[in-house]
């Protein structure tokens, strides 16, 4: 559900490491600078040039960064000049330049998300290896190879880590516990989002809320367990209903039993009947034993210069004009939809 951003984001902090790559920047333009002048006084021009270089791409980052929240500079050219200035500096410097590879690698999981982290780890093993092997004792060299790998895959596992827990924190912020639909907080921003689609790319949009008829009834007759599997049930349900007809399409839990679906790119005629197929099928479903489950539903599309508060309103509106003709209906505009075979056949025992 990319489009929506309604999953955790895979890149590890990705704001952070905006922050991140601004204050390092800084820090070692500060820092690394005396280096640049030591190698110029030295004479060690091509030296000096590295460093310059890295010095001003470093501080042109950090600066766009600060002023405008983009970067300047691609990591990957930073990277890559700081690839080639440790192999110049293993040339010249030899054992002592081989301290700078781990800040590297630090450096390379910061500039970059961790699929491309692990490809550019990838680049400097391959690359720092030889080099190594060739401009320092080999006793030495194997030393550096193995520590700079174990550098790198324990810095991917944590990586990894954080990750994760990062996935989970925002699972819990956007997912309704119980359910693990969308939570009323992920629903205005996604509304949001919607209808400036439908104004920018002229498509329509439609809104379906449901609720559980007589769910108080459900609760105290057979208890809250099952009000709850009911409830789970129920998201279950359209969400294969909208795994099979649609894409990139939500419900979410407004709160106790009512829910409310996003369809987008889809007009009133084919809401409506997605609406009834929710409907038909919630009816029909063995959410408690002894008894059915039934819903009623509202259904509107948005309309141009609408915005959040008045669609939600119409769509609401329509709900309650459905529970109030006698509920298991479909509410669209003034046109209430139902099955009467369903109705009359399957739900006269049902004490609603």
């Amino acid at each position: 559900m990319p489009q929506y951003m309604l999953v955790p984001e895979h890149d590890f902090l990705p704001e952070a490491r905006k922050r991140i790559i601004m204050i390092l920047g800084f820090v070692t333009v500060i820092f690394f600078s005396p280096f640049a002048l030591v190698s110029v006084w030295l004479g060690q021009t091509i030296s000096a040039s590295f460093y310059t270089i890295i010095v001003i791409l470093l501080a042109l980052n950090s600066y766009r960064l600060y002023r405008y929240d983009t970067m300047l500079v691609p990591p990957w050219v930073i990277l890559n000049t700081i690839l080639v200035a440790l192999i110049h500096s293993m040339s010249i410097r030899g054992i002592n330049a081989l301290f700078w590879s781990y800040p590297a690698v630090f450096g390379v999981l910061i500039l970059s998300k961790r699929s491309h982290a692990r490809i550019n780890m990838a680049v400097f093993l391959s690359l720092l290896t030889p080099a190594a092997f060739y401009f320092v004792p080999t006793d030495i060299a194997t030393r550096f190879v193995a520590t700079l790998l174990m550098t790198c895959v324990s810095s991917d596992v944590l990586i990894g880590i954080l990750s994760e827990f990062q996935n989970r924190l925002a699972a819990l912020t956007i997912r309704d516990p119980l359910t693990n639909a969308y939570n009323r907080r992920t629903l205005m921003a996604c509304l949001e989002q919607t209808i400036t689609s439908c104004q920018q790319n002229n498509q329509p949009a439609t809104l379906i809320a449901f609720d559980i008829d007589h769910f108080k009834h459900v609760n105290d007759t057979y208890g809250h367990h099952a009000g709850d599997e009911a409830l789970t049930g129920i998201v279950d349900i359209v969400d294969n209903l909208l795994d099979e007809q649609y894409n990139n399409d939500y419900i979410f839990r407004l709160g106790g039993e009512e829910f409310l679906v996003i369809l987008k790119n889809t007009s009133l005629p084919f809401g409506v009947l997605f609406a009834e197929e929710i409907r038909k099928t919630i009816a029909l479903a063995p959410l408690i034993a002894g008894t059915h489950v039934t819903v009623s539903l509202g259904v509107t599309e948005h309309t141009a210069k609408e915005d959040v508060d008045a669609w939600l309103k119409r769509t609401d509106d329509n709900l309650y004009r459905a529970k109030a003709s006698g509920r298991n209906r479909v509410q669209a505009s003034n046109n209430i939809l139902e099955n009467s075979t369903l109705q009359d056949e399957s739900l006269s025992n049902t004490g609603f």
